[in-house]
């Protein structure tokens, strides 16, 4: 399966939206840019999408608009709790910052994990 590069202005709008979220962490998974809060995932791109990862009860919410739907990077494999956020959400600060405050509400419920020693 070709995978398409995250485009650059997707990366930079997520580096700017989470630049207040001082407890975010960002490193690259699969070549991707993902921001992290105590060792969880919070938030990234892949391809042209956008993601966050939502309480249940959030997830509910967002899922009904039309253009949001479950984080699947690979066909067939959705990722529990991560939901790609719509690009006319993503485009506004303030309501992108809504979905990220909830985000980061919940990723903060979630118990550190400990760093692995390295070899």
């Amino acid at each position: 399966m070709q995978w398409k590069k995250v485009p650059k202005h997707n990366e930079e709008l997520l580096d700017r939206l989470l630049s207040s979220v001082l407890q975010a962490e960002k490193r690259r998974m699969f070549g991707c840019p993902a921001y992290f809060v105590n060792g969880s995932m919070l938030a990234g791109a892949h391809q042209d999408d956008i993601f966050l990862r939502l309480s249940e009860a959030d997830q509910q919410e967002i899922l009904k608009h039309p253009d949001a739907g479950h984080f699947t990077p690979m066909p067939g494999r959705p990722m529990r709790e991560y939901i790609v956020i719509p690009p006319d959400v993503c485009e506004s600060d303030a309501e992108f910052g809504k979905w990220l405050e909830k985000a980061v509400d919940y990723v903060l419920t979630i118990p550190p994990k400990e760093k692995k020693a390295r070899k």
